[in-house]
């Protein structure tokens, strides 16, 4: 397991839900009950993409993405909420997250969208890249 995310959510069942579901597909998953433990952690190690929960314990999550966005501008962070109020889709995405996705979307669908912000996905080869050289040529 190469891929290293990071999710942050306040809920214990949420976190060990989406941790078995991405250990399943290969992932190798840490995760953060707090804000302060996700900073601690991102400090101390390297993540390919972090999950935000948007209603933190004491903590709101567009804070955390705002300083995520501001320490470490690279890392992809897709917010993760129950609410599903109309402007915070777009709060969260004019305030840098890569993403913003419902509790209620199936574990699969979290799953693709993880795997849009990747490093593997961002950095795959030109479907012409993979084909034999005479036929790329014809392309």
């Amino acid at each position: 397991m190469d891929t290293r995310i990071l999710i942050v959510d306040d809920e214990p069942s949420i976190r060990e839900l989406l941790s078995r579901y991405f250990r399943k597909h290969g992932i190798e998953v840490t995760t953060a009950p707090t804000g302060e433990k996700a900073r601690q952690l991102v400090r101390e190690g390297k993540f390919d993409l972090a999950i935000l929960d948007f209603q933190l314990a004491g903590e709101n999550g567009l804070d955390l993405l705002c300083q995520f966005r501001t320490d470490y501008p690279r890392l992809p962070v897709i917010l993760f909420t129950g609410f599903g109020d109309g402007a915070l889709p777009a709060q969260a995405l004019a305030s840098g997250a890569s993403a913003f996705l419902s509790k209620t979307e199936s574990l699969h669908a979290v799953l693709a969208e993880v795997r849009r912000y990747l490093p593997s996905a961002q950095q795959s080869p030109h479907p012409l890249q993979c084909m034999a050289p005479e036929l790329a040529s014809q392309a």
